[in-house]
């Protein structure tokens, strides 16, 4: 079963922590994701996923309240970005961990919904699994999901990388009436044409430039919205539901029997 923790009181949490249940840590981003989606995209679609495991869970599993801010200075120069500086974003993610453990909890899974946020967390996951002596996981939403599948291929896997196809569909299935449907278009990437030009530089990568948004396109998104359906987003949430709930039984019977 899936448990909210601010919907239970001090002695639930208590009494759920002697169950060792897996505790998510939800994270987003408040920033701009072009003309057509609202600003709580990276949040939204985390939640939803979350939301839509909840009847597959048959163990105890403890959601944290969502982070909806993240490091977001690529987005800086468009209206409606909140962002948080590197140092801010550790010390918040520190100070709930240190409470959670605080609380008798162990397991920790990081589910991220930004990109801008992986680098930090990556590193931050690693010394809180040692500081605290707890299991700490980080899982971006989008690794729950194959490079290519029906739903879209490979190259708008790697360059629709904010507000594109994948996003959009997502949206479009979740929080419909928030999509500016006639904002929709393909969001042209610069990275692809800088990739063909280059072997080893990429925009986009382990080899890579540190960028801004615009860098990559003007308005503010990147990727082909244009092929974006609230088909595509049911069964994109269907294969990230299915991931992690894989994830999550790993996490429960980890250290189980041993």
């Amino acid at each position: 079963m899936i448990y909210f923790w601010e919907e239970l009181t001090t002695i639930k949490i208590s009494e759920l922590s002697s169950k060792k249940p897996v505790v998510i840590l939800p994270v987003g981003a408040t920033e701009q994701h072009g003309p057509h989606l609202p600003t709580g995209v990276d949040h939204f679609i985390v939640d939803e996923i979350i939301r839509r495991t909840t009847d597959l869970i048959d163990f105890n599993v403890l959601v944290l309240p969502t982070i909806k801010y993240g490091k977001s200075i690529e987005h800086a120069n468009y209206p409606g970005t909140i962002s948080l500086g590197s140092s801010t974003l550790c010390s918040v993610f520190r100070d709930i961990a240190r409470s959670v453990k605080n609380s008798g909890f162990d397991k920790l899974l990081v589910l991220n919904g930004h990109g801008g946020n992986y680098n930090i967390l990556s590193s931050l996951v690693r010394d809180l699994s040692i500081e605290l002596n707890i299991t700490a996981v980080l899982c971006d939403w989008d690794s729950l999901i194959p490079l290519e599948c029906e739903c879209y291929e490979r190259k708008e896997r790697c360059y629709g990388v904010h507000g594109g196809q994948i996003e959009t569909s997502l949206m479009l299935k979740s929080h419909g009436k928030l999509v500016e449907k006639n904002q929709i278009k393909n969001f042209h990437s610069k990275a692809e044409k800088f990739d063909k030009a280059n072997q080893v530089l990429r925009y986009l990568g382990p080899t890579s430039i540190g960028w801004k948004i615009e860098d990559l396109n003007s308005e503010g998104a990147v990727g082909n919205a244009v092929k974006s359906t609230e088909s595509d987003g049911e069964s994109i949430y269907m294969l990230a539901v299915e991931k992690l709930h894989k994830l999550l039984v790993e996490l429960d019977t980890l250290n189980k029997g041993l």
